[in-house]
């Protein structure tokens, strides 16, 4: 690995200074004094970090990144008297609906369908929230409908599968198959995803970066067109209601498939720090998701670290010090941020993912075959008592593994902050000092 693999970045610095500037947004709603020392504090590290032209560029892109967040919160926004709204989710206790491209709750007795277009009247509160996108909530005194968008055919999609597959699978089976494949944990037991959670594999309940690749290289390996291939992974991200875990994953592949022939300076880290420009600018709430934290910190851990922790692994078979060298490198940053928000660090993290993480990526991939072809006649029955076996196995395995994650370090948040705030100033003074070497060179 190179040393300075973050080092003459300009879409990394570029990226790093548009997400500080949706966070600067999020300080001036919270706290405006914080708001006033953040803000000079990027400042003079804009100056300090770049020359004075390039000072003028990254303090426009961090401007940039404030409005992003604040025009999707503060500006159009939804009317007190009528609007015309998309439904894009609902749950027994609300519905969800997107105006504008904006997120609102509503509260109202209607048996709406996903993908359904209404009018509705009503009075609009202004409450955001913040992680999960909502810009407020409607309390809703009449509706009609308006006709259906194209997310209501593919939602009716996905529930003829559900169907069938819950005739041809066991409960257990079901809930795993919908939460691997079809982007919904609804269906699982929430004893089994706690089980999960402390082994330290949710990460394979929700149609991520894993799954999206894992997709892209059995379409790959058939279809040898990048292009083809991602349009596939895009079709399915929106049949199955564009999750945005999913819509992460889709926009980074995009980026490192069509990366090579865009950019001639093409590298992982600028890749990575261009899809996250991408994501926000298309859903700028995701920053403060904590799921688009994890994904991120992860990535980053394994573009730094992961080469290196591979080459010392060189006694172990390639497969395995590959793996292992992905699956470390990805905790190097998440085990500290979930200290941070959490407040402990769960040790079965380790074991989950050494020792089950290889075994779900088997049924995963199964998960994604069963889907396509459950309908067939016979043959979609065949494969679903296949897959109750697998599914079988699976949760024998993690019960067992289960016994022994129970091992949970307590930890004070404090030291999860200065741990990572050592971190990137470890990067950040390594940037000066590879300035200043380069400098004496020439």
């Amino acid at each position: 690995m190179k040393s300075d693999e973050f080092y003459g970045k300009p879409m990394v610095i570029a990226a790093f200074f548009f997400n500080m500037g949706g966070l600067l947004y999020l300080l001036e709603q919270k706290n405006i004094v914080i708001f006033g020392v953040m803000l000079l504090g990027n400042i003079i590290g804009i100056y300090i970090v770049s020359y004075r032209k390039k000072a003028v560029v990254l303090l426009l892109i961090m401007i940039c990144g404030f409005f992003n967040v604040r025009t999707y919160f503060k500006v159009f926004l939804p009317n007190d008297i009528y609007d015309k709204i998309v439904i894009t989710n609902k749950t027994l206790k609300y519905t969800e609906g997107e105006i504008r491209g904006k997120k609102v709750l509503l509260w109202c007795t209607n048996n709406l369908d996903i993908g359904e277009k209404v009018i509705i009247m009503g009075d609009f509160t202004y409450s955001p929230d913040y992680q999960r996108g909502y810009v407020g909530e409607y309390e809703v005194y009449r509706m009609k409908n308006n006709g259906y968008a194209l997310l209501h055919w593919s939602n009716k999609m996905v529930e003829g599968i559900r169907e069938r597959l819950k005739n041809i699978l066991s409960k257990e089976a079901y809930g795993y198959v919908n939460a691997m494949a079809l982007g919904n944990r609804t269906y699982m037991d929430n004893e089994e995803t706690e089980m999960l959670k402390r082994l330290g594999i949710i990460h394979i309940l929700a149609v991520s970066g894993l799954h999206m690749i894992i997709i892209f290289n059995i379409i790959g390996s058939v279809i040898k067109k990048s292009s083809i291939v991602l349009s596939v992974c895009m079709v399915y991200t929106f049949i199955i209601g564009s999750p945005p875990s999913a819509l992460r994953a889709v926009f980074m592949l995009i980026v490192f498939a069509f990366g090579k022939k865009i950019i001639r300076t093409y590298d992982n880290a600028s890749a990575l720090a261009f899809s996250s420009i991408i994501i926000l600018l298309y859903r700028p709430y995701y920053l403060f998701n904590t799921s688009y934290h994890l994904s991120f910190f992860a990535l980053i851990g394994i573009v730094i670290f992961s080469k290196k922790i591979k080459e010392c692994m060189l006694f172990f078979p390639i497969w395995l010090s590959k793996s292992l060298s992905l699956i470390l490198s990805a905790q190097v940053l998440v085990i500290p941020y979930t200290a941070m928000m959490f407040n402990e660090v769960n040790l079965g993290v380790f074991l989950g993912n050494l020792i089950i993480a290889p075994f779900g990526i088997m049924v995963i991939v199964f998960s994604f075959i069963l889907v396509f072809l459950c309908k067939i006649p016979l043959f979609g029955e065949l494969i679903g008592e296949i897959y109750n076996l697998t599914i079988m196995i699976f949760r024998f395995i993690s019960n067992y593994l289960s016994k022994y994650s129970h091992m949970v370090l307590m930890v004070d948040n404090n030291y999860a902050i200065l741990y990572l705030a050592i971190f990137f100033l470890m990067i950040y003074l390594y940037h000066i000092h590879k300035r200043v070497e380069d400098r004496m060179l020439t």
